[in-house]
């Protein structure tokens, strides 16, 4: 009989019986959502996780959870500090950085393979984020100090580890276990745009606060000249406003065969924050142009309603009222709470969130490129939700590295680890950043990456 007829997609699984809400999350995460396998958990007296599939055992280590009373206070839990490098070297030539165990294989037989590291921990350290509860140092917008999280501090965040850990494990249960193990999430891109700004020259009191800004904030007088030119062009309708690159990003996303995704921020004139008014004419008027040409419109939670669930669902309700078919987007200046703000979005009955990506830097903040669904530490289950990692921001990218060059060759290392180990290129670039007075002069980059990983994906 060939061995193709002997693989299987059921695993049994043998776990300790304490935490069971928790395992059974990354459970269903790794092997049913990621690997599209089938299994059976028999909870079980014990102090590892048996994988027993046509006649084998593979043996994973609980390094985590055996010291964890069942009830977590995950603000008090202290995070892992030493990083280890797992051999042997992938076929990718990569080494892998670990959290949990600092050998991939303890021992080996013909029917049983102990392995070093505890993968369960590594996938849910990274995808609750449970790391973020206990810190407390936040920056001017409420966000976490990012230089604290362990990935960075080791410089390991430009490398998706959990999806290269993840690849390590499915190619090693395909092969000693049997299982047929099919990819669920292969490379894709996913390009959206964060509608900060509708519009730079609709009202005189924009021009005015924009050549302060030549003389003030970039100091260059005679840039006043040409914004006042530009002003009383687009008056004059002889050229489109500044900001008004909708046109020009759908005809580009297209002509890749991809889709746009514009997140607008549902807010009303004179609340904090705001640039725009969801209401009038101009927001309108894009909204259905998005929609006319298949594009996908979603929703940029404002400032004011990060930490608030009610004005998030009063602003929810808003864009609604433009458009029903609203079930992604991102919040603003990604100021994300855990479990609070996954919470928020599931009671709105959203179905994809893209909050999680880093401010500081291009990279991956939740150790992996890969959409999954999250779990709420708090009440201790999994949510309906699904995480949308975001990978590069341009913002993040042009101010770490203020030379196009290095950001473009940053860009592509983090795009080749994407196509690599599978998973989704989540890439945002703001509308009004492709003709802005400082970040305009890097638009050429967005085409570069753009165009770089589309031919990765090709």
């Amino acid at each position: 009989m060939r061995l193709s007829q002997l693989m299987s997609n059921l695993i049994k699984i043998s776990a300790p019986h304490d935490h069971k809400p928790e395992r059974n999350y990354v459970f269903q995460v790794l092997f049913n959502d990621w690997m599209g396998l089938t299994y059976e958990v028999e909870w079980v007296d014990a102090t590892s996780t048996i994988l027993t599939s046509a006649g084998r055992q593979m043996v994973i280590p609980d390094l985590f959870f055996f010291s964890l009373p069942e009830v977590v206070e995950w603000s008090d839990l202290q995070v892992p500090t030493e990083l280890h490098w797992l051999d042997p070297i992938d076929e990718h030539g990569d080494r892998i950085p670990s959290f949990f165990g600092s050998v991939w294989e303890n021992e080996r037989s013909e029917d049983v393979l102990a392995l070093g590291c505890d993968v369960f921990a590594h996938a849910f350290f990274h995808l609750t984020r449970w790391e973020e509860i206990g810190l407390k140092h936040l920056d001017r917008f409420g966000r976490i100090d990012e230089s604290a999280l362990l990935a960075l501090q080791h410089g390991v965040h430009y490398m998706p580890s959990l999806d290269m850990l993840f690849h390590r494990l499915s190619s090693t249960m395909e092969t000693f276990l049997r299982l047929k193990v099919k990819d669920q999430h292969p490379y894709s891109i996913k390009v959206t745009h964060d509608v900060d700004h509708l519009r730079r020259f609709d009202t005189v009191k924009k021009w005015v606060n924009a050549i302060g800004g030549d003389l003030l904030l970039r100091k260059k007088p005679w840039l006043v000249f040409k914004t006042t030119w530009e002003f009383i062009s687009i008056q004059l309708k002889l050229r489109k406003d500044n900001y008004d690159s909708f046109d020009a990003l759908m005809d580009r996303s297209e002509s890749l065969g991809l889709k746009s995704h514009f997140y607008f921020i549902p807010s009303h004139a004179g609340e904090e924050d705001v640039r725009y008014d969801i209401r009038s004419r101009v927001a309108q008027e894009t909204i259905h142009s998005i929609q006319k040409r298949g594009h996908t419109v979603g929703v940029h939670g404002s400032f004011a309603s990060a930490w608030d669930k009610e004005v998030f669902k009063q602003e929810l309700a808003r864009l609604h009222a433009c458009t029903p078919e609203v079930s992604e987007g991102r919040m603003h200046y990604l100021r994300f709470k855990n479990p609070h703000t996954w919470q928020m979005w599931e009671e709105a009955g959203l179905q994809r969130d893209s909050s999680l990506g880093l401010s500081s830097d291009i990279g991956f903040r939740c150790g992996t490129a890969r959409p999954y669904r999250v779990f709420d530490l708090q009440n201790r289950k999994t949510l309906s939700l699904i995480e949308e990692p975001l990978i590069v921001m341009e913002v993040a990218l042009i101010r770490k590295y203020p030379k196009a060059e290095e950001g473009l060759n940053a860009a592509r290392q983090v795009v080749d680890m994407c196509e690599r180990y599978g998973g989704q290129l989540v890439y945002l670039w703001h509308p009004e950043n492709l003709d802005h007075p400082h970040w305009g002069q890097y638009a050429h980059l967005y085409e570069a990456i753009l165009s770089y990983a589309a031919k990765e994906q090709a």
